[in-house]
């Protein structure tokens, strides 16, 4: 295919997420904590052959219609990609939401909507793509990729989403362990959802946990205070692995960190993926780290103070290449 059939390349960079409380609980009204996580980055370009009507690489071609209602039809042509990524699959740190925002970005940015607008399209589309990854996204991997800060993502009974920027006091260390496990999202919120319909009572009991937990994870984050911040990740990994989200190979990482007076828990849908950790004493994750079994990859990352956005419109921040 010559270049000339060719449109000028537009490249967006996006980073990986944790969510440090209230995955899968925010699914039913609880609110969650996310924040990106630096070091682990996925950069995708895009660029147009020429041709009729948009048209989206598979498996994502059954979008291309909605996707082109999206951008006002301003786009023609097939969709051409080329990702690099240091985001792993399957482990909880958001690769189909890094993925799923890049290519709204990218497609907004070539279709030359202006910021504010862009950032309302990319999201939708983003949105519409992660859905049919994991059948039923709640959007907050989205929105905090997008935005690249540290939000309160919730949902109300109507499924309305709100986003906001979170106070954060003190730059705040935490540890990712790779269990080396991967899973599928939709078959752990499957999982749970199970659970809810037949422990109901049960559910709901963890539900008011969880919420206290992002509660005081809030507060720990907002005024410096690690030992609320260590209660809040303890709490939020029992009440996920009381749900079966746990993988049992996790178990021998569980112990060392107890040992160590770490709280731990899965972030993202569980299974397998990685595992956060916290030390009120953030020198016991170096120790934790030197005591794991098989020298399993870590990644250390600080959650800092941000200068808060404008969030009258709830619309996350991109971060481009």
């Amino acid at each position: 295919m010559p270049q000339t059939d060719l449109t000028p390349p537009v490249s967006c960079t996006v980073q990986a997420k944790a969510i440090l409380a209230g995955e899968h609980f925010v699914l039913h009204e609880v609110p969650s904590i996310a924040v990106p996580v630096p070091g682990f980055n996925l950069t995708l370009r895009l660029t147009l052959r020429t041709g009729g009507e948009l048209i989206l690489p598979d498996p994502y071609s059954n979008l291309s219609l909605e996707v082109s209602a999206i951008l006002d039809h301003r786009l023609d042509g097939f969709v051409r990609l080329f990702i690099t990524s240091t985001i792993p699959q399957g482990a909880g740190l958001g690769s189909s939401a890094a993925f799923s925002v890049a290519l709204g970005q990218a497609l907004c940015e070539h279709a030359g909507f202006p910021p504010d607008e862009s950032e309302v399209r990319a999201l939708k589309i983003a949105n519409l793509i992660e859905h049919q990854i994991h059948h039923r996204a709640s959007g907050i991997d989205t929105a905090v990729v997008s935005r690249g800060m540290p939000i309160r993502f919730s949902l109300d009974e109507r499924g309305n989403k709100h986003i906001e920027t979170i106070e954060v006091a003190a730059s705040t260390p935490f540890l990712l362990i790779d269990s080396g496990e991967r899973r599928e999202t939709h078959a752990q919120i499957s999982k749970v959802r199970q659970t809810r319909e037949q422990h109901n009572e049960r559910f709901a009991q963890a539900s008011t946990y969880a919420k206290e937990a992002v509660n005081t994870l809030l507060d720990g984050l907002s005024r410096d205070n690690p030992e609320l911040v260590h209660k809040a990740i303890e709490t939020s990994g029992h009440l996920l692995k009381s749900l079966g989200l746990e993988h049992e190979s996790c178990a021998e990482i569980r112990q060392h960190a107890e040992a160590l007076d770490v709280a731990l828990k899965v972030t993202g849908a569980g299974g397998g993926g990685y595992m956060l950790a916290f030390a009120s004493d953030a020198s016991r994750l170096d120790t934790l780290k030197e005591a794991l079994p098989g020298h399993l990859p870590c990644h250390r990352f600080h959650v800092g103070p941000v200068q808060p956005q404008n969030d009258a419109l709830g619309i996350p921040k991109g971060v481009r290449a």
